[in-house]
């Protein structure tokens, strides 16, 4: 395993710069919401919230991936970077004219995530090119450990910006990071790639653009639908994600309606969550040498139901946070093992098809699952009940999966790939 000291200084670049970035998306993650709920008090329409925000993988997911196959990629992280600047910018304006409205939030959530597609598709071959293969799980580790940092510190110094600004501005504060990380990634040709690496097979393929774009999805779809490892924790992630959807998107009226949060708590409570999954990146790398990847990933979602269901049975505001901070680093563990799981074992090509097809398997049920699970909290009338049955199924779902490919699979390493990068 390499040591972090020893990773080129072009991937401590690229991480200053997704680190800044993740610092301004942790305001929008707390302003998005919190601007849902003060408008609405519903928690059908905060489910809506997660649900807009999920949908382009519905939508484009598999399109974009492939998009992602075949464009430079370093490229594609600059326009990705500032196009989201340029919709995070427009918040405030629709503020300052009186036409900031539920509509606009749902289709600015829309909107960054549509990007963000684009962004993961074409960054996920971006470690792979910075550092070679055992460095992989401390360098994934590192940039959660950044992002989960920024967590902690986007949300608590939320709560005290919006007591002197406006809670629709400090997306501004997101719209700059953005263009921060896009001038990093201009210094960094390394991370260049694929369009030079499918020029000569796209002048052998027969059909045009659109045809050599389907070959491509379906392409992305066989590859993790033949993996047993990928299909089983894309089916695992479709069942946790339709039962989770709802802990996510009722955070918000959970603090304010059980432990009576005002937004400073508010923001202290997103802070802490990022906290254990500060905790967690950073350790990531020595829990994934001594545990086999089924037991880490199961363990985990088991962990997750453990912690939700806290959550509903607490009514103190302490131990609340403390539930979420557990919960937050279980889940940063799950996402290191499985990213660095297909960057080990998914070859570079198929890397932008095969995350895009991996997440639109996976994230399919959010929608359903956020304003279903908005429904149910409006008809029982408060959200813990809700967060306990959540729990108890998260639990289920990681005892069902043990006997799984993916319960059973050991290091990434190990994992049976058709072809081997």
């Amino acid at each position: 395993m390499a040591d972090p000291r020893r990773l080129p200084g072009a991937y401590w670049r690229f991480l200053g710069g997704e680190t800044c970035s993740a610092l301004g998306s942790a305001f929008t993650a707390f302003a998005l919401p919190l601007l849902v709920y003060r408008s609405t008090g519903s928690a059908l329409l905060l489910g809506g919230a997660l649900a807009a925000s999920y949908l382009p993988y519905l939508l484009f997911g598999l399109v974009i991936g492939a998009v992602a196959d075949r464009v430079d990629r370093r490229w594609m992280l600059v326009g990705t970077n500032l196009a989201s600047a340029a919709v995070l910018a427009a918040l405030p304006a629709l503020a300052a004219v009186g036409r900031l409205h539920t509509a606009e939030l749902y289709l600015t959530s829309f909107l960054l995530t549509t990007l963000r597609i684009g962004f993961e598709a074409a960054s996920i071959a971006a470690v792979p090119r910075l550092v070679d293969g055992t460095g992989l799980v401390r360098a994934n580790g590192l940039l959660e450990a950044g992002d989960s940092a920024m967590a902690v510190l986007g949300p608590a110094l939320a709560g005290v910006l919006v007591t002197v600004m406006p809670l629709q501005e400090l997306v501004l504060l997101d719209a700059g990071s953005y263009l921060v990380s896009a001038a990093v990634i201009v210094s960094l040709p390394q991370i260049s790639g694929a369009a030079e690496d499918r020029a000569s097979t796209d002048r052998r393929a027969p059909g045009g653009v659109l045809s050599r774009l389907s070959g491509d999805i379906r392409e992305g779809l066989r590859y993790v639908l033949a993996e047993p490892v990928l299909r089983s924790l894309a089916a695992m992630l479709l069942l946790v994600n339709l039962v989770q959807a709802t802990a996510v998107a009722q955070l918000v009226l959970l603090a304010k309606s059980a432990f009576g949060a005002d937004d400073g708590q508010l923001g202290w409570l997103f802070g802490c969550g990022g906290a254990g999954a500060v905790a967690a990146s950073l350790a990531a790398g020595r829990i994934s040498d001594r545990l086999p990847f089924g037991a880490l990933t199961l363990g985990s979602v088991a962990g997750v139901g453990v912690c939700t269901a806290a959550l509903g049975l607490t009514g103190h505001y302490p131990l609340a946070v403390g539930a979420w901070a557990v919960a937050s680093g279980l889940g940063v563990l799950f996402n290191i093992a499985t990213m660095s799981l297909r960057q080990a074992t998914v070859p570079e090509e198929l890397l932008g098809r095969v995350l895009t097809a991996s997440g639109v398997l996976a994230k399919c049920a959010v929608p359903l699952g956020a304003l279903g699970g908005g429904a149910v909290v409006a008809q029982v009338g408060r959200p813990g009940p809700v967060y306990v049955v959540i729990g108890a199924l998260l639990v289920l779902l990681g005892l069902v999966f043990v006997r799984s490919p993916l319960g059973r699979a050991r290091r990434p390493a190990a994992v049976p790939s058709g072809a081997v990068r």
